[in-house]
């Protein structure tokens, strides 16, 4: 309980510092005034407070319990088992919420299909998506698949991985998460090998 409250505190204060950047004042459109000495940090203070309760929340989970057995809302070295669009915001929104950090979402061990995604230096999300050279099983990767990723705007992996630049924005909207899960849906993995889990460095 204390995990998904927390988590939900956390993506205030993203919604927050998202809304901020458009010019949207997120407390006074809801009737809060704010004092003028906390009004620049408010976000912040948000993501902070949220994740001292995720934490705790964390913390209080009993010795028998399985750390791999969580509500579907929960996120972070946790394995969910299924893969959703609202799963992959809920993870944007929290790796967006920690300015130095990264996030790994592996969806098959077996295949080593995963997406993992970091902040460049200019503040935008790098995503990258296994390439066929770091695929379990590179035959799952044909031709056809691979012009159908690069259709979706994917660099063509000039190493290892597909690439793609993505805009805070475009993360906060939901534009990424939809493309992740379509990028992902063209591997067309059968259910046995979808072991979907969240990690966040």
């Amino acid at each position: 309980m204390l995990k998904m409250i927390g988590s939900v505190i956390i993506v205030w204060g993203v919604l927050d510092f998202g809304l901020s950047w458009l010019g949207t004042d997120l407390y006074y459109e809801i009737g809060i005034q704010l004092p003028a000495v906390i009004y620049s940090y408010t976000a912040w203070i948000a993501m902070v407070l949220g994740y001292v309760i995720y934490s705790i929340g964390g913390e209080s989970t009993t010795e028998g319990e399985s750390t791999t057995e969580k509500d579907d809302n929960e996120v972070g070295y946790v394995e969910l088992g299924e893969l959703s669009e609202k799963h992959i915001q809920t993870v944007l929104d929290l790796f967006l919420g920690n300015e130095e950090g990264s996030f790994v979402c592996s969806i098959s061990d077996s295949e080593n299909l995963y997406v993992q995604g970091y902040r460049n230096d200019g503040g935008d999300c790098v995503l990258e998506l296994t390439g066929k050279a770091n695929l379990a099983n590179p035959d799952i990767l044909d031709s056809h698949k691979y012009k159908k990723l690069i259709l979706l705007d994917w660099e063509a992996p000039q190493g290892e991985n597909f690439n793609r630049v993505a805009t805070v924005k475009d993360c906060l909207d939901g534009k990424v998460a939809k493309l992740l899960l379509e990028s992902l849906n063209i591997f067309d993995l059968s259910e046995g090998q979808i072991n979907v889990s969240y990690e966040f460095q």
